[in-house]
């Protein structure tokens, strides 16, 4: 019998089962990282309870508030137009959902006050949660969001 492995070796084959096994059990695919890119119309306000829930005017149905982001994984800038407004700005986040508004411009003509709750929450900004189609922007003291659903841009 010939013997490929020198005197006193073991056979390299239960070691690559279990180098297998271990890589199996802790090497994970790792997540993508989030993204806001894209164009997010304002559904509603929201508490994060659930008792407070502010949805458009009716004045405002057809014309939603409209977010559009762009960003590289880490750094942004923004886009937001309100029925007379342009809102403008840059972010930072982190991939566990810390948001920060790094920069900030906007006109201030006259808008429903629907927008103006906008106008005033967008800048304070500091969490978000982004599930599918849905972003969520958490602005202020409280626990107070902004519920967007990805959309096109209307105007």
């Amino acid at each position: 019998m010939v013997h490929l492995l020198p005197p006193g070796a073991t056979r390299p084959l239960p070691w690559l089962i279990l180098a297998f096994a271990l890589c199996v059990i802790t090497c994970r695919p790792s997540e993508p990282e989030p993204s806001l890119s894209g164009t997010w119309n304002l559904s509603h306000f929201q508490d994060a309870s659930g008792a407070w829930v502010s949805p458009p005017p009716p004045q405002m149905q057809d014309q939603p508030i409209v977010l559009s982001c762009t960003d590289n994984g880490r750094k942004g800038h923004f886009i937001a137009r309100t029925l007379t407004n342009q809102l403008t700005g840059e972010y930072s986040y982190t991939a566990s959902g810390s948001l920060e508004i790094t920069h900030f411009e906007a006109t201030y003509l006259g808008d429903a006050q629907w927008a103006i709750y906008f106008r005033e929450a967008l800048p304070t900004a500091h969490r978000f949660e982004l599930t599918g189609d849905t972003l969520r922007i958490f602005y202020g003291d409280e626990d107070l969001y902004m519920h967007f659903q990805r959309g096109n841009l209307r105007r």
